[in-house]
């Protein structure tokens, strides 16, 4: 059975997403961003964008991290690594890429998220027991 937590974020832009991982097997699994552009409403409107990647080699960095790979828009290599805030600055999910198609996604993005959320990116983390790096 897959594991999956899911996460929503929104910019200071007023872009809001939409982030879920899965774990598929011990070390795969599947990455959704959906996002919405300013002035959207996720309740009632579509994603502008709506992106699925299938993960492989994932690997444990730490109890808040991870990386991996995917060869979807090249040979990306992802790490994903949990910020927790301090108030008042929010908590914040981090992921950076490298490897894409002429480096078109590469670059660190970063997602505000809630308190709520970094409990359940921590718990998904120790339950889905990624092997370590």
């Amino acid at each position: 059975m897959d594991l999956t937590v899911t996460v929503h974020s929104k910019s200071d832009a007023g872009e809001q997403f939409e982030i879920s991982l899965t774990k598929v097997s011990l070390d795969t699994g599947r990455l959704r961003l959906k996002s919405w552009d300013s002035g959207q409403d996720p309740a009632t409107d579509p994603p502008a964008k709506d992106n699925t990647l299938k993960l492989h080699d994932i690997k444990s960095l730490s109890t808040t991290g991870i990386s991996c790979k995917s060869e979807e828009f090249g040979h990306l290599i992802l790490k994903c690594t949990l910020l927790p805030g301090t108030p008042p600055a929010s908590s914040s999910v981090q992921v950076k890429i490298t490897g894409s198609i002429f480096g078109i996604l590469d670059g660190t993005k970063t997602y505000p998220i809630t308190a709520d959320d970094v409990t359940k990116l921590k718990k998904f983390l120790s339950d889905a027991a990624f092997p370590a790096a």
